[in-house]
């Protein structure tokens, strides 16, 4: 296939070019040819791909939550289960999500347990199971969606204005023009990746995780029910170095959270539940980092 040809779009270009691409295509189609349509999405939107990415200079762990309500579970012996956490095997994947197609899992999780149940509640229960996932401390580079046009909280437009600032010293000699430009060309490609089609999201995480030369092993978006809310696309190449560190039993009333039991591993590799003490909790957990505070996350 030749390259795209490059073009600068305008921001109603952009949204123009998302439109057209989400009415296009069903919602939840899975592609025969995924790398066409994510070809076609790199040229409706201008011909590049806005590889917005970060990496942390020091090693250090990453957190993930991950929440599954608690009647998905069919058994006791399913909720003691530490793999009935992490993603679903190739061979059960067999829908289409938001970052991946069939056969091709992800793990999903958030930055706050908050954001995960946001992600999942059902309004015909109360209870879910919460697992709190890490890892050693590596460098991880990450590849982000977390620059849409309506992202409201102080931590991603930090994270935006960091972005362009880094954009600015690498094209110091762009002027106001192009800026505008490169900006709502960033935000147009997190636009589309958090679009209700997960047709185009899944294409673009597929060739991002799996297809290409060099593939990221996790795509880190703003959450689509929760404005202030990351969430992680992780493939199993990640996932499978992941541990579990705890996972906790949880009831929702209104906005209200209460965790009332948790668990840990045990020496049989099951989960050993117990009833959770305040040390348990994660804004108290000496484990995790300090600066956890889940009102962070309403900021």
């Amino acid at each position: 296939m030749n390259r795209p040809k490059i073009r600068s779009l305008s921001h109603n270009e952009l949204k123009l070019a998302i439109s057209s691409l989400q009415s296009k295509y069903p919602i939840n189609l899975v592609p025969e040819n995924h790398f066409k349509f994510y070809q076609e999405c790199v040229n409706t939107l201008g011909g590049l791909f806005a590889e917005h990415t970060a990496i942390n200079k020091e090693k250090k762990r990453f957190y993930f939550m991950r929440v599954r309500t608690a009647d998905s579970f069919s058994t006791q012996e399913q909720v003691n289960d530490p793999k009935q956490y992490t993603y679903k095997p190739k061979s059960i994947c067999t829908d289409i999500g938001r970052a991946h197609l069939p056969h091709h899992p992800v793990l999903y999780a958030s930055d706050s347990y908050e954001t995960a149940i946001r992600e999942i509640k059902s309004p015909d229960t109360d209870k879910y199971l919460i697992a709190l996932w890490y890892t050693e401390e590596i460098n991880l580079n990450r590849l982000n969606f977390l620059s849409a046009t309506d992202i409201k909280s102080k931590r991603l437009l930090e994270l935006f204005d960091a972005l362009i600032r880094d954009i600015d010293k690498l094209y110091s000699n762009y002027d106001d023009y192009n800026r505008d430009r490169v900006k709502s060309h960033v935000r147009a490609w997190s636009d589309l990746f958090l679009s209700n089609n997960y047709t185009l999201s899944s294409t673009i995480a597929h060739e991002k995780l799996y297809n290409t030369k060099n593939p990221f092993d996790i795509i880190c978006y703003c959450s689509a029910v929760d404005s202030h809310g990351i969430n992680f696309a992780i493939h199993p190449r990640l996932a499978n170095e992941l541990i579990l560190h705890k996972v906790y039993s949880a009831k929702v009333t209104g906005n209200d959270i209460g965790i009332i039991q948790c668990a840990s591993v045990g020496n049989e590799g099951m989960l050993e539940w117990r009833q959770a003490k305040p040390i348990d909790l994660p804004q108290n957990d000496p484990f995790l980092p300090t600066s956890y505070d889940p009102s962070y996350y309403k900021k």
